[in-house]
């Protein structure tokens, strides 16, 4: 199943509203938090989803010990005009954030 996951903001059922085809059920929220692995890709690439993306980890791996998650990063590199060199900003801004929420 497909669904939606806004990490600037809480998980919450979908009971009630109508129509909402990607929300969660209780059932499948109360499934989400008895898991162990969690995995994502090409998350790091605008700084404010970014910061959401590194709380919403954060906090989901916090929630029980033992909980992993795994990260597949694309290093996008670009030429910026600041350091006048070829630099994967959004990466370098990445991992700093996943080192400050530990």
């Amino acid at each position: 199943a497909v669904r939606r996951l806004d990490w600037a903001g809480p998980l919450r059922p979908r009971e009630g509203e109508a129509g909402d085809r990607f929300g969660w059920s209780s059932s499948e929220l109360e499934e989400l938090s008895s898991c162990d692995l969690f995995l994502a890709a090409d998350v790091a690439y605008c700084p404010t989803v970014t910061v959401s993306f590194a709380s919403f980890a954060a906090s989901i791996l916090r929630e029980t010990p033992g909980r992993e998650m795994l990260l597949a990063v694309e290093r996008r590199v670009c030429f910026t005009v600041p350091e006048m060199a070829p630099t994967s900003r959004d990466y370098a801004f990445f991992m700093t954030l996943l080192q400050q929420k530990g």
